[in-house]
């Protein structure tokens, strides 16, 4: 499960939960997020003419199958019969009535048959009612050979087109002149949600919308379109793949990562690189977005009217990796003795807070499988859902590698590091760990006790396993010459890789992807940031002015970081929010008034504004060297120092391995020194940085955060008391130690917590995005599109996050490259 808070991340990449601050990814397919999931293989198309609203000739265009691959359709009601023609090889078809959904739905076969090629076949279909939640399910398998299938449903309903019960997005043209109207519903009539909003909406003549689909092995979906007048519409429809039994549990997925971990402690893990490792090894009570919340170690969830309390009933029969049970005691354990205690750095903890921010959810066991929170004060988002996405660790592993733990709560921060040997690791994710080298290379393997499966009864995940190959120094040039190799499977390219990877594809030395740029801003942030707790007292008294941060910000060329670093694939950043979010304060039909009070505090590219600003503060050259000089007794946010006076010169780092932040350092360094400001640009090993960064022993970091779309989830950085509030980790979990700027901005935070408004909501986190870029609490830069590149020879069913769809993952032929 991807963290709910914010987290440093190593490398800008593909986040596959798209959108800012703090939002769970699921270890499902599809990515629960608004991000376009390609797949590796032609789409189903579609396409209708209506007239005066009323379809007048439609249907699916043949569909090209591999051999022995399968595709599932669930049927509109009303459905009579399904003709059947295939392609130029034979296929066999089943039709199944489908009583309830999900996993737990009974399925019993109506009839089978053999289509030979070039044939044409019609089956009839007995009545079913989705209001009872039956459904009637045809599923066509191709044979040895390479074949398409050619499907008419007559009986239907004119304005709907059936979706494979695996369809994970859809693609929507409109080729006019009317307005088409869309919507996808399931199996009881409710229309599907995607990133918890309905899957619905309008396209004008001549557009197309593109929309993702949750669930996509849930239940049947129907997809309905009505048009007020003359319209054609085209319609392709990506969907996933059911492995053939010959490639379940076999291969080897291997990826890269360019900074070695920290910990294997999912509950202090602050940094992408060990969380990468684990989120495989851990779950949570539940899966899917915020706002369409499904099932995991829980099987159902219940919230009070009021939502102060949320109570959890767990799976029967559930077990951790070492196939002990799952009680809600180790749901207690977890929270009460590994989360709630001040002396666990944790920034989990910082996010689980109730409405005003003082005091945690009340944790009541009921019984072996049922557990409650509840808060003293409703909340939009505590104790629901935050709770149902923290990793439920084994109370029986942490007392034997810690036991005592539960007197001396501190003892928990050194449970799990990178040097625990991988059987001591207990967890409930569909992973075990096998072998870990911090500096080299981290190995999985199924975990046998996963309580997942599929809907014919397949336990996940498919694949093997996995295999990380770490390259702490080399980073991205390791990176991209192992995926070149053949050695890795998947690769988050830089641009300048693109050219290099098409080459090879156009060589026919590399079967990949065409559409490694999705198009879409890749999520989170990417940033520079001083440090106000700097040992040097004279840059410290510096950097914790504001205006000293303005001018970097005048100092900051986002729009050369951009153009020349980024080739063009990304966008100017001023603030802290993601412009995916939709609290970006850019956002469409945004007030004029809240966008002139925005661009004031913005600070663009002016090297002009500023010197002048050093200037007015007093900090010139007073000796002629060339370089600036921080006076004495220099006067910050905090009021007058007690700092002598001292040249104005400090070392900004980034991550060793990462070309493109070493690269924006360098311009950075550069263009300061234009203005008197002397800066030494280097790179230094990630985990090293991130030490140095949680504890504000450093001068300057280049370095980037994570994201979801619910700024909430931010609280561990831009709360004061936060577990990674880096820029002043002095500020004091009640602001005692904070900046007028750092409290505004920790109040606006609690008020958003409480707040169920979504107008109010727009409001506050305006506000806060307006605070924060005023304050220059760091100086956001830019953010990159986002990049994916794999090889379509041998993984399937990844759409274009491997990691992040981890559970249907599965190789071609049962052999990844990695294998």
């Amino acid at each position: 499960m991807k963290k709910v808070f914010v987290l440093l991340l190593a490398v800008a990449v593909l986040v596959p939960t798209v959108a800012f601050l703090g939002v769970a990814q699921p270890k499902c397919v599809p990515q629960c997020s608004e991000e376009p999931k390609e797949m590796p293989r032609e789409p189903i198309e579609a396409s209708a003419e209506f007239k005066g609203g009323q379809i007048q000739a439609g249907g699916l265009k043949p569909i090209e199958l591999e051999p022995n691959q399968e595709v599932i359709f669930g049927l509109p009601q009303g459905t009579k019969t399904v003709v059947i023609t295939a392609g130029d090889g034979d296929l066999t078809y089943r039709l199944t009535k489908v009583v309830g959904i999900g996993a737990r739905a009974t399925r019993t076969e109506i009839t089978s048959g053999v289509v030979a090629a070039k044939q044409t076949v019609t089956v009839n279909v007995p009545a079913f009612d989705r209001a009872k939640q039956e459904s009637i399910e045809i599923s066509v398998t191709a044979g040895t050979k390479k074949t398409s299938v050619t499907l008419t449903f007559q009986g239907a309903p004119a304005n709907e087109t059936v979706l494979p019960r695996v369809a994970v997005e859809l693609e929507i043209a409109n080729n006019g002149p009317a307005e088409v109207n869309y919507e996808v519903k399931d199996a009881l009539n409710r229309t599907v949600k995607n990133a918890g909003k309905d899957v619905k909406g309008t396209v004008k003549a001549g557009e197309k919308a593109v929309v993702g689909i949750e669930e996509s092995l849930g239940p049947n979906r129907i997809l309905q379109i009505s048009t007020k007048g003359d319209a054609t519409v085209d319609i392709k429809i990506f969907f996933e793949q059911i492995p053939q039994p010959a490639e379940l549990y076999k291969g080897i997925y291997a990826t890269t990562s360019i900074s070695r971990p920290r910990t294997l402690n999912p509950i202090t893990a602050t940094d992408t690189a060990s969380t990468l490792i684990t989120d495989r090894l851990h779950d949570t009570l539940l899966d899917g977005p915020l706002g369409a919340e499904t099932g995991a170690i829980a099987a159902s969830f219940e919230v009070t009217p009021d939502r102060k309390t949320v109570t959890y009933t767990l799976r029967k029969g559930v077990k951790f990796s070492d196939g002990t049970p799952i009680t809600s005691e180790d749901v207690r354990f977890t929270f009460e003795n590994l989360i709630y205690p001040t002396e666990i750095a944790t920034s989990t903890r910082d996010i689980l807070y109730c409405a005003g921010g003082k005091d945690l959810p009340k944790v009541k066991v009921i019984d072996e499988r049922k557990i409650s929170f509840t808060c003293d004060r409703p909340s939009n988002l505590v104790p629901f859902p935050y709770t149902g996405f923290v990793e439920i660790l084994s109370k029986k592993n942490i007392l034997k590698l810690a036991p005592n733990v539960e007197k001396s709560p501190k003892d928990f921060n050194n449970v799990y590091g990178v040097n625990t040997k991988p059987e001591d690791i207990v967890g409930a994710g569909p992973f075990k760990l096998s072998k870990i080298d911090p500096n080299t290379v981290v190995e999985f393997v199924r975990n046998p006790y996963t309580f997942r499966v599929d809907e014919k009864g397949n336990q996940l995940p498919y694949i093997g396993g996995i295999r990380i190959l770490i390259a702490p120094t080399q980073g991205q040039e390791l990176a991209l010459q192992l995926f070149r190799n053949g050695q890795t499977d998947f690769l988050n390219p830089r641009p300048a890789d693109i050219a290099i990877l098409q080459s090879d594809k156009a060589a026919g030395k590399l079967p990949i992807n065409d559409d490694i740029d999705s198009g879409q801003s890749a999520g989170g942030t990417e940033f520079w940031v001083v440090s106000w707790t700097a040992k040097n007292p004279t840059l410290r008294a510096a950097f914790a002015n504001k205006q000293v941060r303005q001018a970097f910000s005048h100092a900051t060329d986002r729009a050369s970081v951009v153009k020349n670093i980024r080739l063009g694939l990304g966008q100017e950043l001023y603030g802290h929010f993601n412009p995916t979010s939709p609290y970006f304060i850019e956002r469409p039909g945004q007030k004029k008034e809240v966008l002139d009070r925005w661009e004031k505090v913005k600070r663009r590219f002016d090297l002009k504004k500023a010197a002048e600003i050093l200037d007015s503060l007093g900090i010139k050259d007073v000796n002629g060297d060339g370089i600036r000089d921080i006076p004495a007794n220099f006067k910050n946010d905090f009021g007058p120092q007690n700092n002598p006076a001292g040249p104005f010169k400090f070392e900004l780092n980034t991550n060793v391995g990462n070309t493109l932040r070493e690269e924006m350092i360098k311009l950075i360094a550069s263009d300061l020194k234009k203005i008197g400001v002397e800066v030494t640009a280097v790179p230094k090993d990630f985990a090293a940085l991130v030490d140095q960064l949680t504890v504000g022993d450093y001068e300057a970091i280049l370095i980037g955060l994570t994201g979801g779309i619910q700024p909430q989830g931010g609280a561990n950085v831009y709360t004061c008391g936060g577990n990674l509030h880096f820029w002043n980790v002095n500020a004091g979990p009640n602001c005692e130690g904070a900046t007028e700027d750092e409290k505004k901005l920790d109040e606006l935070y609690k008020r958003g917590l409480a707040e169920t408004d979504e107008a109010k909501l727009r409001e506050i986190w305006d506000e806060a995005q307006i605070v924060f870029t005023d304050a220059q609490m760091y100086i956001s830069i830019s953010v990159g599109n986002a990049l994916a590149a794999f090889r379509t020879d041998t993984i399937r069913n990844h759409a274009r996050a491997p990691l992040g769809n981890q559970l249907f993952l599965f190789c071609k032929g049962g052999r990844c490259r990695g294998g």
